[in-house]
């Protein structure tokens, strides 16, 4: 395995339903960037994989792939500065109401689910844009498309 990466395939409620009695009439797909990070440093947790591990397939190795490598994908002078703060013991139970997803009624596969790590807070080109689970107002919106280069 190189990266651990979700399409992020999100349709709303009434989207999947047409497949409620025949699954290959939904759409293919479910939300996955709320949830992937958090899941996979529970695994950590529970020493299922490494941190260094879960770095490398997390950022390192797709910054790479992509070749937007060193701008992502590592800490360093002229990096871009994203990263997150974990709390390694501190509970969070998943909740599809705090989604941002516009899909949070199709993220059931999460719901209710007990992780034993807390993200308390994202950091997005060196700035804090979410602490404790909430976006900060100011920073809504202000994402931009990378471009792979080959």
């Amino acid at each position: 395995i190189d990266i651990i990466g979700s399409d992020h395939g999100p349709f709303l409620k009434e989207e999947k339903e047409v497949g409620i009695n025949n699954i290959f009439k939904s759409p293919a797909g479910f939300p996955g960037i709320d949830f992937r990070v958090p899941l996979i440093l529970n695994c950590v947790k529970e020493k299922r994989l490494t941190l260094k591990r879960a770095v490398e397939l997390l950022s390192t190795n797709p910054a790479k792939i992509f070749n937007i490598y060193p701008q992502k994908g590592i800490i360093r002078l002229g990096s871009d500065a994203d990263l997150i703060l974990v709390d390694f013991n501190k509970a969070f139970k998943i909740d599809k109401k705090n989604s941002y997803s516009k899909s949070k009624e199709s993220a059931l596969i999460y719901d209710g689910r007990n992780l034993e790590i807390s993200i308390e807070y994202t950091i997005s080109r060196g700035e804090i844009i979410m602490e404790k689970g909430k976006v900060s107002e100011q920073f809504k919106g202000r994402g931009k498309y990378i471009y792979p280069t080959q």
